[in-house]
């Protein structure tokens, strides 16, 4: 893994935490709020389309890199404009607290 100068981090991606609060009826629901804006590199690295339930689905996989933001892991979320892209892991760069090396998955 190397750094990625912020130079090449030409998205602004906004991070969500998801939060559940409850609904009339007693139960619970997941709403997502922003906590932060931040710049970063996304890349597309792999794309798929599966059968499932005699339905297609696609399965898109990307790498947001971001600088490093205390705590995140896969209970935040990205935004990019409509898109959305849930967290599957978040790796510390070099365990300096530079930056961030998230592998995501994108919600379809």
């Amino acid at each position: 893994m190397k750094f990625v100068p912020l130079g090449l981090m030409r998205d602004r991606v906004e991070i969500q935490s998801r939060t559940l609060s409850s609904d009339s009826f007693g139960g619970q629901v997941p709403s997502w709020s922003t906590v932060a804006t931040v710049a970063a590199k996304v890349e597309p690295l792999s794309g798929r389309e599966a059968w499932q339930a005699q339905q297609v689905r696609p399965d898109l996989t990307h790498k947001v890199t971001i600088r490093y933001y205390a705590g995140l892991g896969p209970e935040f979320r990205f935004l990019l404009g409509s898109r959305r892209f849930s967290i599957e892991s978040a790796i510390d760069t070099e365990n300096r607290r530079r930056q961030h090396e998230c592998m995501c998955k994108e919600e379809v």
